[in-house]
């Protein structure tokens, strides 16, 4: 993972996500591999979907890491 793709995994681990999403499910997932494995690189796939979600949730994200989802 890049060190933006590892502040914006964990970041993600502290927004409100609506019960049993796709979205949340894939951000915890995500979180924990930035916390376990972030030297192992991410599918670029799942690197759109994090700054996607960045974007989607950057009202619940702290300023620096929202514009990392832009």
């Amino acid at each position: 993972m890049t060190p933006d793709e590892i502040r914006i995994a964990q970041a993600l681990h502290a927004v409100r996500f609506p019960v049993g999403s796709d979205d949340k499910r894939f951000a915890r997932m995500m979180s924990a591999h930035a916390h376990n494995r972030a030297h192992e690189p991410i599918t670029p796939e799942a690197g759109r979907r994090l700054r996607t979600l960045a974007w989607r949730y950057r009202d619940q994200l702290a300023d620096a890491v929202a514009v990392l989802g832009s």
